[in-house]
């Protein structure tokens, strides 16, 4: 069974989408497809502003990525797949939502597939992932403790090439050709999915107490950013810098990225000088 969640749209072509789909596919397993399937003109302000929202080429799509699901029926039948059903169906009052869960049967014949055994892990095979974890942790802790010891620029210098390696880990890049420190990682087509994996792979491979934001990688969005915010706040160190103001004091505005608590602290001035300031960098 494969189930995809609001994703298989944000491909470039979806005929090419479906065949790899039924390539991946044991001969007629099961395909669970949930997607948006209307597109309001309220989206072209929020989603639609996404970096790659328009990066479709096939002759599904015109306008928007987001297809109907007669045309989501017909797009996959045309590739094999079998009993094809779209629900709510027409007329259900859900169907307003704009929201469909398309289930099929694929193909019963996939030219190309090798049928694979799958093996049980055993217990101690499974026992694997506690002691992984621990030589994560492991890792992790060496180096904070090396980049400790060294002088400032040198410092800087190991952050950014071990965040340009999680990058190329996280996107799949081509380990030959990393991106550049002052290269804008949204322009490789990060999406909400990758910025929380690797907002995850980071908060790992730091050995850090608290997960980093998930907006991380939209907030700091070049390799240099990501290094000078982690330097910064006693993110390595696993203490925040302090957030309460002095006495008597307002607290004073975020320059980059704040919690949902201070976002609550903050006056309405500062709330708006803070959107302002980043819709100025958009």
């Amino acid at each position: 069974m494969i189930v995809a969640a609001n994703v298989i749209h944000a491909t470039k072509n979806l005929h090419e989408t479906l065949e790899h789909v039924a390539w991946l596919m044991s001969p007629g397993g099961a395909f669970v497809l949930f997607e948006a399937t209307n597109h309001p003109t309220w989206f072209d302000v929020t989603t639609g502003l996404i970096s790659g929202w328009q990066r479709f080429a096939d002759d599904l799509r015109h306008d928007v990525p987001l297809i109907a699901p007669t045309v989501w029926e017909g797009a996959l039948r045309a590739h094999g797949f079998e009993e094809v059903l779209a629900l709510p169906q027409p007329g259900v009052a859900t169907e307003v939502l704009g929201q469909h869960v398309i289930v099929s049967r694929g193909p019963s014949v996939i030219e190309g597939f090798v049928s694979v055994e799958v093996t049980i892990p055993t217990s101690s095979q499974a026992a694997r992932g506690p002691a992984l974890a621990e030589r994560q942790a492991a890792e992790a802790a060496e180096f904070r403790q090396k980049l400790a010891g060294l002088p400032e620029s040198e410092r800087h210098e190991q952050l950014v090439a071990f965040v340009r390696d999680r990058v190329v880990q996280v996107l799949r890049l081509d380990p030959t050709r990393p991106p550049a420190r002052d290269q804008r990682l949204m322009d490789f087509g990060v999406d909400s999915l990758m910025a929380v994996e690797f907002r995850n792979v980071l908060t790992a491979s730091l050995g850090l107490a608290r997960k980093l934001p998930a907006t991380l990688i939209f907030d700091h969005p070049t390799v240099e950013a990501i290094a000078v915010y982690l330097q910064k706040d006693g993110t390595l160190s696993g203490t925040a810098a302090a957030t309460e103001p002095a006495a008597g004091l307002p607290p004073a505005p975020v320059e980059d990225s704040v919690s949902v608590e201070h976002l609550e602290e903050m006056a309405e001035e500062d709330v708006e000088a803070l959107l302002n300031k980043r819709l100025e960098t958009l």
